[in-house]
């Protein structure tokens, strides 16, 4: 992902809050903001509740 960003770009992730919903796949599919941050190599810019199931993290380019 760090080569696909363009100078200042940003990868916006939407997923399901890793707990029990009515609604989305199975909690061991789901992922955490912390595990996310595991996974991908790139710097966290953001982090934002949108709803009542699901956030958004950023990230960009580490410096």
């Amino acid at each position: 992902m760090r080569r696909l960003l363009k100078p200042g770009g940003r990868l916006a992730i939407v997923d399901l809050v890793k707990r029990p919903t009515p609604i989305g796949p199975p909690l061991d599919m789901r992922r955490s903001p912390q595990e996310l941050q595991g996974l991908i190599d790139l710097a966290p810019a953001g982090l934002f509740e949108v709803g009542e199931y699901f956030y958004l993290q950023l990230f960009g380019k580490k410096d």
